[in-house]
């Protein structure tokens, strides 16, 4: 067993180029944790760096359900690096709360229910994180966890703030991360001062109509063309694999609306448009909100965010 710290380092459960992530158990409480290593080109590369520093920052702002809760963080020492190759020497680590799901699989159908749920839990983390002044900025499946890691806290997890924003901080010293297919045009433009809320409802909309229809809503036949239909807004015709509502369409034009005056004002006013199309209650099987957490949600979708235009 490996020992970093106060956790027992199981086995890793996934690897890529950015780096390592291991099943541990926090030996006072054993409580099981998720701890994420970078790699060793990675721990010496600036914008990885800048990223870690940049999540650990923004976990400090948010405590909410619905987003990946990081409970400590430190660098690799010396003895255990001499132990492990998969651990480089310095390499920074943070420890985050165990989700044994794995991300959210778009390409698999899913029922207008579970759709429904998934944009609720997601707008409301939105909420939570825009009211700390925090912008994700990389809102796709990957950074969206399915699981029940206990029976307190079930549902989506919304992960990876590393690409995000705070909003006292210019867009060009954030970590310029992000995933081309979900990039809002404000971006694929370079108008800065755009960014805000309104880029995450964006992807989250471009996420939802890739969850019901298989694909994204701006096609072509080159880069170019989808490039193009993402500056103008022009949309493929929303094909949905399971039956959904009317007005299900109109709701995501919205958000994947090309002008960011165009979409809703905040995820508060992008929940009550989902809640329309429900029938005027909230998804089926998500648990309503009470009367309190309306009104929380509302102050923090409303929380006056700082203008950063020229």
């Amino acid at each position: 067993m490996l020992r970093l710290g106060d956790y027992d380092l199981v086995e890793p459960t996934g690897s890529g180029g950015v780096g390592v992530v291991w099943r541990a158990f926090h030996v006072p409480t054993g409580r099981q944790v998720a701890v994420k290593v970078l790699g060793e080109h990675t721990a010496r590369d600036d914008l990885f760096l800048r990223s870690f520093r940049n999540e650990v920052r923004a976990a400090a702002r948010l405590d909410h359900p619905h987003i990946i809760r990081i409970h400590d963080h430190g660098r690799i020492p010396v003895a255990l690096a001499r132990q492990e190759p998969r651990l480089p020497e310095g390499a920074p680590y943070s420890v985050m709360e165990w989700v044994g799901g794995g991300p959210l699989r778009a390409d698999e159908p899913s029922s207008w229910e579970e759709v429904a749920d998934l944009a609720m839990a997601l707008l409301s983390a939105l909420a939570h994180a825009h009211a700390r002044g925090v912008v994700h900025r990389d809102l796709k499946p990957g950074n969206v966890l399915l699981g029940h890691p206990d029976g307190r806290r079930p549902g989506p997890r919304l992960t990876d703030f590393g690409g995000s924003l705070r909003r006292t901080q210019h867009p060009s010293t954030a970590p310029n991360l992000g995933t081309p297919a979900y990039l809002p045009p404000e971006r694929l433009r370079g108008a800065w001062w755009e960014e805000g809320p309104a880029s995450d409802l964006y992807a989250l909309g471009c996420l939802l109509w890739k969850v019901l229809t298989g694909h994204l809503p701006h096609g072509g036949q080159t880069a170019e063309e989808i490039i193009e239909a993402r500056l103008t807004g022009r949309f493929q015709p929303l094909a949905p694999r399971v039956p959904v509502p009317d007005g299900v369409e109109s709701w995501l034009h919205e958000l994947c609306a090309a002008s960011v005056r165009r979409r809703p004002t905040c995820a508060a006013d992008a929940m009550r448009g989902l809640i329309r199309i429900c029938g005027g209650r909230p998804p089926a099987r998500g648990r309503p909100l009470t009367e309190l957490e309306w009104l929380v949600v509302e102050a923090e979708s409303r929380a006056p965010a700082r203008s950063r235009g020229p």
